[in-house]
């Protein structure tokens, strides 16, 4: 899933996406530069709000909404 979610925000033109945890939370993620990835960890600072930390061992699927692929 990693790899996916880099490749999608180093993509040009950027496209919006969703990462979807395993609980149900789903983030969207609009701006590449609000995110930071790490060993275990995807760092997201939504918009308004504070930094999410998602662990990748937690992530359930990662969905382009406009493409409709995971």
């Amino acid at each position: 899933m990693t790899r996916l979610v880099k490749q999608l925000l180093h993509r040009k033109p950027f496209n919006p996406f969703r990462i979807v945890m395993r609980s149900g939370q789903r983030h969207e993620i609009t701006d590449p530069d609000r995110v930071a990835i790490n060993r275990s960890f995807i760092f997201w600072f939504p918009p308004a709000g504070r930094m999410e930390r998602l662990a990748k061992a937690d992530i359930e699927l990662v969905y382009e909404p406009r493409i409709g692929r995971s």
